[in-house]
């Protein structure tokens, strides 16, 4: 089964990767990254990137 791209960026997200970084991965802009992350904050009601990480490891994403 392959990840979504939430997950797939949350995952990212774990090795501590750049807005920059993960974009390349995902072959998306910078901006489309920051994006994408900040929406994953909103989702998970965090303020921190490692907050992110936590949480979704809690639900067995990352």
């Amino acid at each position: 089964m392959t990840a979504t791209p939430v997950v797939a960026g949350v995952r990212l997200l774990a090795f501590r990767l750049t807005n920059r970084e993960i974009g390349t991965r995902l072959h998306i802009s910078e901006t489309t990254a920051k994006f994408h992350v900040s929406g994953v904050m909103r989702k998970f009601g965090v303020r921190k990137r490692t907050e992110i990480v936590h949480q979704a490891t809690l639900l067995g994403l990352a």
